[in-house]
């Protein structure tokens, strides 16, 4: 009882849903300075509880090229809508429940999700600058959209695979790239990320959700799609 229920939380805090925001967020977080520049007096901003919170929120939505735009980019696209969304078509009985094990149920919650996806890398492609870093963050959204698409295709003509796993996958990847741009060892995040990935998919089949095969396959796909967009955008 008490492992389902361990299961269940890592199922639901690692929700593919999530795996952009976190893998976004870990990036800003390794280097903030190179995703906007910090206004004059910062320090003597955050020493102040109500200043740093007059601050934040100031940050939050003014900032243009900032990592402000991001992070709220990110949160409103790839998660508030989409789960508005699969929360209407809850609504309507389109889907069983929000956890359905039904392939076509599934696929149709993944289309909106993708479509989000689609939006926001147009988003990042449009307006963020051309450099090393902010690419990075372009690539995390074509990684995504890339290996959500090809699972939708997997799914529509094979058999069903694991989005928890192919989210870790990607993640993983992320991390990993994460070394050309970190100003300090992150061996431990590396190691950290590969192990909740087995632990995320250990979950998945402690709760019955999905074979072994479905889940190495969807984190083979999610790392792979997700590695090859970081090489092909930042390098080129």
């Amino acid at each position: 009882m008490v492992m389902r229920l361990f299961a269940r939380f890592l199922s639901l805090i690692f929700h593919p849903i999530f795996i952009p925001f976190y893998a976004i967020l870990f990036l800003v977080w390794l280097n903030p300075y190179a995703y906007g520049p910090l206004p004059v007096g910062f320090n003597d901003i955050i020493a102040d509880p109500v200043g740093a919170m007059q601050f934040s929120f100031k940050w939050l939505f003014t900032s243009a090229l900032s990592a402000a735009f991001v992070i709220r980019t990110v949160l409103l696209w790839t998660i508030f809508f989409p789960l508005f969304i699969i929360l209407l078509m809850r609504q309507l009985d389109f889907i069983d429940s929000f956890t359905t094990a039904d392939v076509r149920q599934r696929i149709l919650m993944s289309i909106p999700v993708s479509c989000m996806l689609i939006w926001t890398l147009i988003v990042f492609y449009k307006n963020l600058p051309n450099d090393f870093y902010h690419d990075k963050i372009t690539a995390i959204m074509l990684g995504t959209t890339i290996a959500l698409s090809m699972a939708i295709i997997i799914m529509s003509v094979s058999e069903k695979i694991s989005l928890h796993a192919m989210g870790m996958g990607g993640l993983f990847a992320v991390v990993l790239y994460a070394t050309n741009i970190a100003t300090f060892d992150i061996s431990y995040f590396i190691m950290g990320a590969l192990f909740l990935g087995g632990l995320v998919g250990t979950a998945r089949l402690q709760l019955g959700e999905h074979k072994p095969r479905e889940v190495y396959s969807g984190y083979l796909l999610g790392f792979l799609s997700q590695a090859s967009a970081l090489i092909f955008l930042v390098s080129t």
